[in-house]
């Protein structure tokens, strides 16, 4: 009998068990901030502390972050006015001054506050390298609030559990100046103009990224006694890249033109192994790039003391309109 009601009870357990830790699971999904041991602690966790950071912006420390908010605040202002404004606001001379030629991305960072206000607006620059990006500061364009005074806009404020918050409204724009300082387009939405955001350059190339591969990368002779050549040679590689390049629509409405230089890696059985770009321009150029290197057929493989070597070349893609 006795053994029959510890049998009981241990069932008992178990079925307690499994409701507790069913029910902590549905608060955890239904209530996120219940991982955090005050609400005190949820509302630090959704601050923009890491946008003071990455934009480099003085921020009040109760503006919300835009990830997670239920409702992020927007401009209420048509797309067309809202860019003519900037046009007129931020002329291409001004850019082309301080930023000179080529692809320029900037973010426009809005301050709106629970009451629906513009209190500020910040511009940042993002800076692309081959391996990385960075933002800096580009307020030299224009004063925040005189651009937000230019737009006299309404805007609707961020809400987070119902409540209207303080937060951010971040604008991606791009603008293509050409060597002359014109611009066919203008300023524009990055997301209007499919490719023509100048991101680092890793559009399905085989970037090196990892410890690993930047390892395996220093096997790679940029000096050897013969550099790897393209079957026909230098003449036939230009002229299969000239034939297949197919300009892409973005960069062609932006006026892009230039060349995108690549820094192929070839093993020692002539295959292209790694590519990065070293310069690029926009408007999809890179992925063009990047589509025709991939047509090439294998390379004679780079020679070292008459042994087959691991080497790394340059190769030049020209984008000229005309």
């Amino acid at each position: 009998m006795k053994s029959k009601y510890r049998y009981l009870i241990a069932i008992s357990i178990v079925v307690l068990v499994f409701i507790m830790g069913f029910v902590s699971a549905f608060i955890m999904i239904k209530h996120p901030f219940s991982k955090f041991s005050s609400m005190k602690e949820h509302e630090t966790y959704i601050t923009c502390d890491w946008a003071r950071s990455y934009y480099s912006i003085s921020l009040p420390k109760d503006y919300y972050d835009r990830r997670f908010l239920n409702q992020t605040s927007q401009i209420v202002i048509g797309d067309k006015k809202f860019l003519d404004i900037i046009n007129k606001s931020i002329p291409v001379k001004t850019v082309f001054d301080n930023c000179g030629e080529g692809m320029h991305d900037f973010y426009f960072i809005f301050q709106v506050d629970k009451n629906g206000n513009a209190i500020d607006c910040n511009i940042r620059k993002i800076i692309n390298t081959p391996d990385d990006s960075d933002i800096k500061n580009a307020d030299y364009l224009i004063k925040g609030k005189t651009l937000i005074s230019n737009l006299a806009a309404k805007y609707q404020p961020g809400v987070y559990r119902g409540r209207n918050v303080n937060s951010l409204l971040v604008k991606e724009l791009v603008i293509y100046v050409d060597k002359s300082g014109n611009s066919r387009t203008g300023w524009n939405f990055s997301e209007k103009l499919p490719g023509i955001s100048m991101r680092p350059y890793n559009y399905g190339l085989r970037t090196p990224r990892g410890f690993h591969q930047k390892r395996e990368l220093e096997e790679y002779k940029s000096s050897v006694d013969k550099f790897p050549g393209y079957p026909g040679g230098t003449l036939a590689m230009a002229k299969f890249i000239e034939r297949n390049i197919i300009y892409p629509e973005a960069a062609k409405l932006a006026g892009v033109e230039g060349k995108v230089i690549v820094e192929v890696y070839i093993d020692e059985i002539g295959r292209v192994t790694y590519a990065r770009i070293l310069k690029g321009i926009g408007g999809g150029c890179e992925a063009e790039a990047e589509r025709v290197l991939g047509l090439l057929k294998n390379f004679h493989p780079g020679i070292e003391n008459g042994v087959p070597v691991k080497t790394k070349i340059v190769i030049p893609f020209n984008f000229n309109i005309g």
